[in-house]
């Protein structure tokens, strides 16, 4: 977006520090913050609101109040842009491992009687195919693991730094080797 929209202010807010220290960027603030406990931002600060991925951090029963939050930081006549993901596999008749529908992020918008609803989107991607996008969301997803694997080391019962490094190797091979769709779904909502 800052290369797009060069002449516009950025501010960042996660409840860790998630910003790339290699990227030069000037107009850009990070700030710590939870969205169910109160952004650190007045009302109607912002012309545009943006998350992401959110439906992997937080509980059902905080959806609402994360909404409420996005809508009260943004500013009369101004966007929110909400994109969830919806993970499954084509070759299986399972359920989706984690599914947010586009429905369910329009309804949790209207919910608050303070916006209309703009575009509503689905995306879908194959995590195995040999396209820029697949080949970025394979490493999000590799890097994500070994973020995360002192946590699951234990619960693996993997004792060994050979038995982390075959789960990771194997991990790598099958996301891209094996048909795995990861879909997006995106909502644009206008504050009233």
């Amino acid at each position: 977006m800052k290369e797009e929209y060069p002449k516009c202010s950025y501010d960042g807010c996660d409840i860790v520090d998630a910003v790339d220290e290699t990227a030069k960027l000037n107009e850009f603030t990070f700030n710590y913050g939870n969205v169910v406990q109160g952004l650190p931002y007045a009302d109607n600060t912002f012309d545009l609101v943006h998350i992401r991925f959110l439906v992997l951090a937080l509980r059902e029963d905080q959806w609402p109040m994360a909404i409420q939050e996005l809508v009260r930081v943004t500013k009369p006549g101004g966007m929110i842009q909400l994109t969830e993901l919806d993970i499954h596999s084509l070759n299986t008749d399972c359920e989706p491992f984690l599914v947010v529908q586009s429905a369910e992020l329009e309804r949790m918008l209207l919910e608050t009687e303070r916006v209309k609803l703009i575009q509503t989107d689905y995306r879908s991607c194959d995590m195995s195919s040999d396209t820029d996008t697949a080949r970025k969301f394979r490493w999000d997803y590799f890097e994500t693991l070994k973020t995360i694997m002192p946590t699951l080391k234990p619960w693996l019962g993997l004792e060994s730094g050979e038995e982390v490094g075959r789960l990771v190797d194997n991990y790598h091979h099958c996301l891209a080797t094996r048909e795995r769709h990861i879909c997006i779904n995106a909502v644009v909502a206008q504050k009233l």
